[in-house]
């Protein structure tokens, strides 16, 4: 992030990146005095972020009131994986006309940068080069409207970028299911590249659902 930030921007972002990595688990209890007591603050901004964080879905409230990390179900998970293959695969799709050699020779570079990042351990950087990709694509799309949408759906479900780690096995065919994505682009064979892209997310929902 750039700029100034509050303290409760700072303690928003900091708890987000917990429950993407998976530090803080579904289902876990947030207390906000120990969280306090960790970061050095007081305990207003950790109410403030966790305000914003539950407006967002990330967190819930119990009958106890006390504040726990959003459990998703599978049937959720299934729901958003397949609104985001819909839509990707329609801005794939779309961008095809918009895709210049240099950019696919960017796109491929991506992939390989994703290769030498497919291990367990380096799940987080593979995640982050994996949305590069696919937001790459979509970069010069028209469709603004469409782009904000898919910008939001990443930002809004960010659990759904945790499908490396719960599924490490996802990482290789990602990688091959990318250079499918790229050899349709240049063949320009929209309507195949449509329902491809639309799989490939089906499929990293199936892979996490299976090992939650």
């Amino acid at each position: 992030m750039t700029g100034y930030q509050t303290k409760s921007e700072i303690v928003y972002h900091i708890i987000l990146d917990r429950i993407i990595s998976g530090e803080y688990k579904p289902g876990d209890k947030l207390i906000i005095r120990r969280i306090a007591k960790e970061l050095n603050v007081s305990e207003i901004p950790i109410r403030e972020a966790i305000k914003n964080l539950e407006a967002e879905g990330y967190v819930t409230h119990d009958a106890n009131k006390s504040v726990l990390v959003w459990k998703c179900s599978r049937d959720e998970i299934d729901g958003v994986f397949h609104i985001k293959g819909v839509l990707e695969g329609y801005a794939t799709r779309m961008s095809i006309d918009y895709l210049t050699p240099s950019d696919i020779e960017e796109l491929k570079a991506i992939n390989e940068e994703m290769r030498t990042a497919c291990t367990g351990e380096e799940a987080t950087r593979f995640s982050e080069l994996n949305e590069k990709f696919h937001m790459r694509i979509y970069r010069d799309n028209p469709n603004r409207n469409l782009v904000s949408m898919i910008k939001e759906l990443w930002i809004k479900w960010a659990v759904t970028r945790r499908v490396f780690a719960t599924a490490p096995s996802r990482m290789d065919d990602s990688i091959a299911d990318h250079e499918r994505i790229i050899e349709l682009i240049q063949a320009k064979d929209y309507d195949t590249l449509e329902m491809f892209t639309r799989e490939h997310k089906f499929n990293a929902g199936r892979e996490m659902i299976k090992k939650l």
